[in-house]
């Protein structure tokens, strides 16, 4: 068994999600969080100083771009929860992840329920013309549409090769969600829907975990989590 202890900071530790990375990484005896990042620190000088080996960021669109970056040029690796990347600079870290060969997660979606439906979402595609997503998020959400149906629409289009303004996206954001998504799909005489709801951000901590001790294991940026989900399930049905 590695006895190796991670040392992890958070970044957005006061925020909703980075409260609840903060509580999963301090209960966890494999990881020892050494920072807790909040509006005003200085990122990259903090991750240096306690020297941290993995960075979780669920901070906001506007910084993390930068957040991502730094981590990788400290040679820190990054878990990141923050949606609404832009796609530009994303790339851009993927290459600069790649040629120093360091690894990372960028997640839209930390619950395994969310991931499974991605996967199912997958499958399903093959066998309808027709689909549509819906989310629903609590309102003080940011992006829109959530990273988590822009990723489901994504992997529909991989799947089917349709563009990806042949799929409807429907955000809301009300009061009482935490984070729901329904994708529906729409037949001769029939309908199917796959439908997760995250009802306690606690659904979230252990996705969290997973993408924090594979980080380190990793080579390049990966940009969804069940590339570790899946890889590791197979690896127990071989066993």
């Amino acid at each position: 068994m590695n006895s190796k202890v991670l040392r992890v900071a958070v970044a957005g530790a006061c925020g909703s999600m980075g409260k609840i990375a903060v509580e999963a990484i301090g209960c966890a005896p494999d990881m020892n969080l050494v920072a807790k990042i909040v509006r005003g620190d200085d990122f990259g000088a903090v991750l240096t100083s306690v020297r941290a080996e993995v960075v979780v960021d669920f901070t906001t669109p506007t910084v993390v771009d930068s957040h991502l970056r730094r981590a990788i040029e400290l040679g820190v690796h990054p878990v990141i929860g923050t949606t609404g990347i832009d796609q530009n600079s994303l790339s851009q870290s993927i290459s600069l992840a790649a040629d120093s060969k360091l690894g990372g997660v960028v997640a839209p979606n930390f619950a395994v329920g969310a991931v499974l439906m991605e996967r199912l979402t997958r499958e399903v595609s093959r066998h309808f013309d027709d689909v549509e997503i819906i989310e629903a998020h609590h309102p003080n959400k940011r992006d829109v549409p959530s990273g988590t149906a822009l990723r489901t629409r994504d992997v529909i289009c991989e799947s089917t090769l349709r563009d990806t303004d042949e799929i409807s996206i429907h955000s809301i954001r009300l009061p009482g969600y935490v984070a729901s998504q329904e994708v529906v799909f729409g037949g001769l005489g029939e309908r199917l829907s796959i439908r997760h709801d995250s009802l306690d951000r606690q659904c979230y901590a252990p996705g969290i975990l997973i993408a924090v001790r594979a980080a380190p294991q990793l080579d390049q940026l990966i940009c969804d989590l069940s590339t570790l989900l899946f890889s590791e399930s197979d690896r127990c049905r071989a066993t």
